[in-house]
C-alpha cells in the first residue's frame, strides 16, 4: 500500500479521533500522499464515457462484449481490471446494479482475494468510520436490501441463479464464497460495509472538476475536515494525490475540505452533519461577515426576496434548456434573471453567482466567446472570495478566463490569468500532472503573442 510522506503521521487527536498531523515542516506545495484506490467504479452519467481503468474520456472505448457494460480505452486497460471485472461481469449482464453496488462488490471481491496475504486490507477496512448508529432507520433499512442484492449478485457469480427481489429469500441458500473469505459474512456486516462506504468514498475528478467515478481510499480516509483546509485532494486519472495548499508547522493537523467551501456555514454544517454526522467549529463556521456577503440582499428585504424567488423560477427553467441544449431559450430565460437579481442582491450573492455560471456554460456552447469571457470576468471577484489562497476551483476559473481570453485576442488578460492558473496548479496538482503539462504549452504560446506585440 502506499505511504504517508515522512512529514506527516497518522495519529490519534484530542477531540479529533484519527488524523494526520505534521511531525515536520511542509512547504505549500509538497505531495503528502500518492495512492492508488483499493477499489474504484465510473459513475452513472460517465459510466458510457469513459475508461473504467483509467478514466480516460473517449468516443472509442472498446466495450465487454459480455456485459456491454464496462468500458476501456484499450487492451492494456482491460488486462489491468480483469482481475476484478471478472468476478462481477456475470450478474452485470442480468442486473441492474448501481455504482453504489457495484463499489461494494469490489471491495468485497479484492477482500476476499488479499485476506490472510502479506498485505492484508481487512483490518484497514474494519477500522473504517461507519457511523452506523447515527444513519435514520429508513437509510439502515435501504442499506440491508442493498445488502440482499449484493448477496444475489455473488450468487450468480459463482454460477448460481439471481433469487429475483429481496425478499427473505437469503437466509435459504449458502453463502457465497466471496462473502466468506472477505470476512463479512452477514447482512450486518454488509449493512456497516455500506455505512462506511458512503463516509469515507471519495469522487474522483476530471481536469473539470466532474466527478466521473467514486473509490475507496484507505490512506487517504484519515484525513479530518476543516472549511478552511490546509491541503487538497486531486486526482489523476485513478490516482489520489494530497498534496499542501499552505506551509504546515510541526504539530498542526493535515485536512481537507469534505464539502464546497463555497457554500454558507448554515449550508456546509447541514451537509456535513446529514452525510458525516459532526458539526464544524472551524474558523470559517465563525465568520459571520463572509456568509453576510453572500447572502447580501438589497432595498427591502420583502421586496428582494420576490425578485429573488422570480430570478429562481428563471434560472431553473434556464437550466433545463440548458440541459437539454436549447440555447437559445436558456439565455433568454438566464439573462432575465440576472437582470432581476442585479438590483436585489449584493456583488457576490451566490444565487447571482449561479447564474452567471449557468451562462457562461451557455455562451460557451453557443461559441459566443465574447459574451462568455465578460460573464467569467463578472465571476472572478466571486471565486476570489470563497476559493481563498491555492484552490483548484480557483485555478480552473482563471484557466477558463484566459483561455476565453485568448480566444478574443485579449493577450494581456489572457497571460496574466493563464499564469494565475499556473501557479496555483502546482501548488494543488503538482509541477507533473497532466493539466499543468497542457496549460504551460498554452502559457508559452501566449507569452510568445504577448512579447511580438511589445517588441
Amino acid at each position: 500500500m502506499s505511504a504517508w510522506a515522512r512529514s506527516v503521521a497518522v495519529q490519534e487527536l484530542p477531540s479529533r479521533g484519527r488524523g494526520v498531523q505534521a511531525v515536520a515542516p511542509v512547504q505549500a506545495g509538497a505531495e503528502l500522499l500518492a495512492e492508488p484506490p483499493f477499489a474504484f467504479v465510473a459513475t452513472q452519467e460517465y459510466e458510457p464515457r469513459v475508461c473504467h481503468r483509467c478514466f480516460k474520456e473517449a468516443e472509442d472505448l472498446q466495450t465487454c462484449p459480455r456485459c456491454q457494460r464496462v468500458r476501456y480505452c484499450g487492451r492494456a486497460c482491460q488486462t489491468s481490471d480483469s482481475r476484478w471485472h471478472q468476478q462481477e461481469c456475470a450478474y452485470l449482464r442480468v442486473r441492474p446494479v448501481t455504482p453504489t453496488l457495484r463499489l461494494a462488490l469490489r471491495v468485497l471481491v479484492r477482500l476476499a482475494a488479499e485476506k490472510n496475504g502479506p498485505e492484508d486490507p481487512s483490518a484497514e477496512v474494519a477500522r473504517l468510520i461507519s457511523h452506523r448508529e447515527d444513519i435514520p432507520p429508513e437509510r439502515a433499512e435501504m442499506f440491508a436490501q442493498m445488502a440482499a442484492l449484493v448477496l444475489d449478485c455473488l450468487w450468480i457469480s459463482e454460477g448460481g441463479q439471481s433469487g429475483g427481489p429481496p425478499q427473505g429469500v437469503v437466509e435459504q441458500r449458502p453463502l457465497p464464497s466471496v462473502l466468506v473469505s472477505s470476512g463479512l459474512s452477514s447482512v450486518a456486516a454488509l449493512v456497516t460495509l455500506f455505512c462506511q462506504l458512503e463516509v469515507n468514498v471519495f469522487h474522483i475528478l476530471n481536469t473539470d472538476l466532474q466527478a466521473v467515478g467514486s473509490g475507496l481510499f484507505l490512506r487517504a480516509t484519515s484525513l479530518n475536515h476543516s472549511c478552511s483546509p490546509n491541503a487538497v485532494v486531486t486526482f489523476e486519472g485513478s490516482l489520489l494525490s494530497v498534496r499542501a495548499t499552505e506551509s504546515i508547522g510541526t504539530g498542526q493537523e493535515v485536512c481537507i475540505s469534505y464539502v464546497d467551501v463555497a457554500k454558507t456555514t448554515a449550508s456546509r454544517r447541514a451537509e456535513l452533519h446529514s452525510r458525516y454526522h459532526f458539526l464544524c467549529e472551524c474558523p470559517l463556521c465563525h465568520e459571520v461577515s463572509r456568509d453576510g456577503k453572500l447572502t447580501e440582499l438589497r432595498g427591502s428585504s420583502a421586496a428582494a426576496q420576490g425578485r429573488i424567488s422570480e430570478a429562481g423560477e428563471l434560472v431553473e427553467a434556464g437550466v433545463n434548456h440548458l440541459q437539454r441544449h436549447e440555447l437559445t431559450e436558456a439565455r433568454e430565460k438566464l439573462l432575465k434573471a440576472l437582470s432581476l437579481q442585479k438590483g436585489a442582491v449584493g456583488p457576490l450573492h451566490q444565487c447571482a453567482m449561479e447564474t452567471l455560471g449557468s451562462l457562461l456554460r451557455c455562451c460557451i456552447d453557443q461559441q459566443d466567446f465574447s459574451s462568455a469571457l465578460k460573464f467569467c470576468s463578472l465571476s472572478m471577484p466571486y471565486y476570489e472570495f470563497v476559493y481563498r489562497g491555492n484552490h483548484p476551483t480557483l485555478a480552473l476559473q482563471y484557466y477558463t478566463l484566459g483561455k476565453l481570453a485568448w480566444c478574443e485576442g485579449n493577450v494581456e488578460l489572457a497571460f496574466s490569468s493563464l499564469d494565475r492558473a499556473l501557479q496555483i496548479y502546482k501548488v494543488t496538482h503538482g509541477s507533473q500532472h497532466c493539466t499543468v503539462a497542457q496549460l504551460s504549452d498554452l502559457l508559452h504560446e501566449v507569452a510568445q503573442a504577448r512579447s511580438q506585440l511589445t517588441s
